[in-house]
C-alpha cells in the first residue's frame, strides 16, 4: 500500500515538474531580456505550477501571441529599402577616405 501511495505521488511531481520547467525557463528568459530584474527573482524563487510565468508570459512581458505577418510585397520594399541605405552609406564612407 505504501508503495503505491510513493509511486502515485513521484508519478504526480514528475507531471507537475514536466510542466512547470518549460514555462519557468520561458519566463526567466523574457524576464532577463526585458531586464526586469524583480520578476526574475520572483520566478527563482517561486514555485507556482507555471500558473504565474503563464500571467507573466501574457500581460507583462511584451509578448504578443498574434502576430500579423507582412504581405510578401511590405516585406520586399522594407528589403529593397534597407539594401538602398547600406549602398549610400558605403559609398559615403567610400567617398570620405
Amino acid at each position: 500500500m505504501a508503495l503505491n501511495f510513493a509511486l502515485d505521488q513521484s508519478f504526480w511531481i514528475l507531471v507537475a515538474v514536466l510542466w512547470m520547467l518549460p514555462w519557468k525557463g520561458w519566463a526567466l528568459w523574457r524576464a532577463a531580456r526585458n531586464g526586469q530584474k524583480v520578476w526574475f527573482t520572483v520566478f527563482m524563487l517561486v514555485y507556482s505550477l507555471g500558473i504565474l510565468e503563464i500571467i507573466y508570459l501574457t500581460f507583462w512581458s511584451g509578448l504578443r501571441w498574434n502576430r500579423e505577418k507582412k504581405p510578401e510585397e511590405e516585406r520586399g520594399k522594407a528589403r529593397k529599402k534597407r539594401k538602398g541605405k547600406r549602398r549610400k552609406s558605403s559609398r559615403k564612407i567610400l567617398q570620405g577616405t
